[in-house]
């Protein structure tokens, strides 16, 4: 009742506003896929693994910061810093972390 109220908008079921989200989500990913392939776009394994790894962690810091263009714009930050350093820096520890940084293709 308050939701009406204060929105003038009919209530509707959680289930059908669910189904609908997720086939409009199928739907725009199909097709975002679909142009990306047309248009040569190719994201790496490891850049989208890394990807996922910075999207988590920006999610613990604030649940709204879990979007992946927050995540590829610090991966590109993150790229920039990582080729700044030499290339053998380390093999272990965070050696490993700039390579990993450093060979990830942040802009297709």
């Amino acid at each position: 009742v308050l939701e009406r109220q204060l929105f003038s908008v009919r209530i509707q079921s959680p289930l059908a506003q669910t189904i609908r989200s997720i086939g409009m989500g199928l739907v725009g990913g199909l097709i975002v896929s679909v142009l990306a392939g047309g248009l040569g776009i190719v994201v790496q394994v490891p850049s989208l693994w890394i990807l996922w790894i910075l999207a988590v962690c920006l999610a613990l810091i604030k649940l709204r910061f879990l979007c992946f263009a927050y995540a590829a714009g610090l991966l590109t930050i993150l790229h920039g810093i990582a080729r700044v350093f030499p290339e053998g820096a380390g093999d272990q520890g965070l050696g490993m972390l700039l390579s990993w940084l450093r060979d990830a293709d942040p802009v297709p």
